[in-house]
């Protein structure tokens, strides 16, 4: 009874200071979001504006024009598929292959053979295959010096195209990759354009060459993506991070092209876009363990930490007292800061002008991201027993 009553009277004394020091650590965190953003303001809206001054040069004029390859796996994307294939068919570069890998019980398979293009070839996707080995096979056949990796949802455009495999046109690069927009019709929903600006800014403080590929925006020698044979393993998540490894460590760079930028359909409900962020997560960390880059792990782990912080630390005002609250209203407030930044940042660079009820969903959208932080580690632990998704 004495070690108990002594525990209660500490955590009454850790309640009292909480409580006392919670007014001063609100503020302070309110202020120190306000000075970051402050700060970091000029330096992204100089870099916004190169940005888009650089994306409306037109692309230099590519150094030939060998045979590309444009592999596609589609697994019940019939709603989608017939919008990506006519892209492809409007490309103005000279010597296109397009080999789509297509199947699911929706009448994919189907609805891509109706398309006639001599450059086409349609292959029936098996059930269980998977994305990757759908890929492999398309690979088997494909006679292109370069191979192009995109996804059934994207919408490809001859900007973002040529500029994708200049690189390696030019003989300089064995792979580049790029990143990749909303669609036009989605730039007025509010969960599409906050996780387009979030996703873009991240992506564009990369700097000349990356550690990973944007399965949606990829170009690779054929020659180095064979003998890679990152196609071939048996993967359940995280291909386009296996892939990337697998090049790395065959001592290849991945050029990052900032101006390749494809349009795709993004998620437009939470609990889609949740799945997927702890997929793309989930994939990084279990690739990252196999090959003990602690580093990649550890920034994992701190997503992770923020989506329990999240949850937690209201929870546990009743034990920790205030502090705790203003913590969590600090935090929130910083992250809140952040994502306007971006917004601006994304509205600068692209052009598109936001509507007012994008940048005061802010506070919601936010929390948004951050529960699907805290869902993502208990998301893939889950999944490890079945290894699918």
């Amino acid at each position: 009874m004495t070690r108990m009553g002594g525990l209660a009277a500490e955590l009454k004394r850790l309640r009292e200071r909480s409580d006392r020091a919670a007014p001063g650590v609100l503020v302070g965190g309110v202020l120190a979001g306000v000075a970051f953003n402050l700060a970091r303001w000029p330096r992204d809206a100089a870099r916004a504006r190169a940005l888009r001054r650089a994306a409306c040069d037109e692309p230099k004029r590519l150094p030939g024009a060998p045979r590309v390859s444009i592999l596609v796996a589609a697994w019940n994307e019939r709603s989608v598929i017939e919008r990506h294939i006519e892209s492809v068919q409007r490309l103005r570069y000279p010597d296109l292959e397009h080999i789509v890998c297509a199947g699911g019980d929706d009448g994919t398979y189907e609805l891509s053979l109706q398309h006639h293009w001599p450059s086409l070839v349609v292959l029936r996707q098996r059930p269980a295959e998977g994305k990757q080995r759908a890929l492999a096979r398309c690979l088997e056949i494909a006679t292109g010096t370069i191979v192009v990796l995109t996804d059934s949802d994207c919408i490809l455009d001859d900007t973002s195209f040529e500029r994708l495999v200049a690189p390696i046109l030019s003989g300089a690069e064995q792979a580049s990759t790029g990143i990749f927009r909303p669609l036009p019709e989605q730039l007025n929903t509010i969960l599409v354009v906050h996780r387009w600006a979030a996703t873009t800014y991240r992506f564009l403080q990369a700097k000349q060459y990356v550690e990973g590929l944007t399965g949606a925006n990829a170009a690779i020698r054929t020659t180095t993506l064979r003998t890679s044979e990152g196609l071939n393993a048996s993967t359940w998540i995280g291909d386009d991070t296996y892939l990337a490894g697998r090049l790395m460590r065959m001592g290849h760079r991945i050029r990052f092209v900032a101006h390749s930028e494809v349009a795709v359909h993004f998620e437009e409900h939470f609990t889609s876009y949740a799945r997927q962020r702890s997929r793309w997560l989930g994939g990084i960390l279990i690739h990252a363990l196999a090959r003990r880059d602690w580093y990649q792990v550890g920034v994992v782990a701190v997503f992770y930490a923020v989506g329990q912080a999240f949850v937690w630390l209201p929870l546990s005002v009743p034990l920790v007292g205030r502090g705790a609250l203003a913590v969590w209203l600090g935090g929130l407030a910083c992250a809140i800061l952040n994502r306007l930044r971006y917004l601006a940042f994304t509205s600068a660079r692209s052009g598109v002008r936001l509507q007012p009820a994008i940048l005061l969903a802010s506070p919601w959208m936010v929390s948004l991201d951050l529960l699907a932080l805290a869902y993502a580690p208990l998301d893939v632990v889950l999944r490890l027993r079945t290894k699918r998704w």
